[in-house]
């Protein structure tokens, strides 16, 4: 952790509770969490994220584009890159455009399972996922717990694609706490529990663009079954504008190596697939864009269109080499305008992470 950002959050402890009111500004580091909470863009930032989808299109799309026709995974090796590593998750956020909305979806890392990032599992021992976990006292809060927070508000409002859905993994109970205390109020929140556990997804959404529709939700246990116990959010929306029902799924697959869980997730996903809605699966899936778009496909049902996101590397594997595998899935029966977005759309200097992952942008 930088000397600045501790005298920073100490300075502001006694008034912990205020902390996500106010917008909140983190000093700038090596890496790319640098915090930006104007609503106002400023004409250099307009211009970066111009530049940075312009690289994005034409450089890195087409690579994307054959390497799925070859059915090669992405990815590439990238050994231990430890302090590098300048992000508050060893997940990057996914982003999407679907008929002018944005939807973003991204595992925050929960602190319960930073275990796995101190036995430098993935060569990331010494970066700023482990300088940050430390908690603020008399809170159940850590400093990179904060940064995530001012990341999530962040993507809410981002000066070109603010997000009319989040959707989120791995979310601590003392985060959603904060979260359901500090958005703004045109904020929804949904939770995949009604009690505290120390493990849940979550969708956020924008109330002025979106009504929920509760009696049409569900959250479903038991499609996996090597992890009966997990849950499946099914999230039905209607968009005010055209009154199109928007049916949301968010998960978190159980990831072990041979776990029938991408034919399971598919499965249900494809059957809820209907004339009358548009179905959009997201989350982290533990398995990569061919594995998962190869079980998706065998499921589309007669006349309907099928997409699948997968924009770019978002993890780093056990083998230490990078791997997509958060990824969206649309189905429907009416064309739409679907666009997978650049890092800079998802997240201001999130390209500076995600070159480490992936080809240049």
């Amino acid at each position: 952790m930088s000397p600045h950002f501790f005298g920073e959050i100490m300075a502001i402890k006694p008034i912990l509770t205020s902390l996500f009111i106010v917008p909140m500004t983190f000093p700038i580091t090596a890496g790319p969490t640098v915090v930006h909470e104007s609503n106002i863009a400023s004409n250099r930032d307009l211009k970066n994220l111009a530049l940075q989808k312009i690289r994005y299109e034409h450089a890195y799309q087409s690579n994307l584009i054959a390497l799925h026709h070859a059915q090669i995974p992405m990815g590439k090796y990238v050994g231990e890159l430890q302090g590098r590593w300048q992000f508050p998750s060893d997940h990057l956020p996914i982003g999407m455009t679907i008929d002018g909305l944005h939807i973003a979806s991204w595992n925050i890392l929960n602190s319960e399972f930073m275990d796995w990032i101190f036995k430098n599992t993935q060569g990331l021992a010494r970066s700023l996922l482990t300088q940050e976990h430390i908690y603020l006292e008399g809170t159940r809060l850590s400093f990179r717990d904060l940064r995530v927070l001012a990341n999530i508000k962040s993507m809410l409002k981002h000066p070109s694609h603010p997000r009319s859905v989040l959707s989120l993994q791995e979310c601590s109970a003392p985060v959603i706490e904060e979260i359901l205390r500090s958005l703004p109020e045109e904020c929804g929140v949904i939770l995949s529990s009604q009690t505290a556990v120390k493990d849940q997804n979550i969708v956020i959404y924008d109330k002025r663009v979106l009504d929920y529709n509760p009696s049409r939700s569900q959250i479903v246990r038991g499609i996996f079954s090597q992890a009966s116990n997990k849950s499946v959010m099914n999230i039905c929306f209607i968009r005010k504008d055209t009154q199109e029902i928007w049916r949301v799924i968010n998960t978190h697959l159980p990831g072990e190596p041979g776990n029938p869980a991408p034919a399971e997730f598919a499965a249900y996903v494809t059957s809820l697939a209907s004339p009358t809605e548009l179905t959009i699966a997201m989350g982290d899936m533990n398995f990569n864009e061919i594995e998962m778009k190869t079980e998706f496909a065998k499921r589309v049902p007669p006349a309907f269109q099928f997409d699948m996101i997968a924009p770019y590397c978002t993890n780093i594997g056990l083998d230490l080499c990078s791997k997509s595998i958060d990824h969206f899935f649309i189905y429907a029966q009416n064309r739409h305008a679907i666009f997978g977005n650049a890092p800079e759309d998802v997240m201001l200097n999130l390209s500076r992470t995600a070159a480490l992952l992936n080809a240049p942008f």
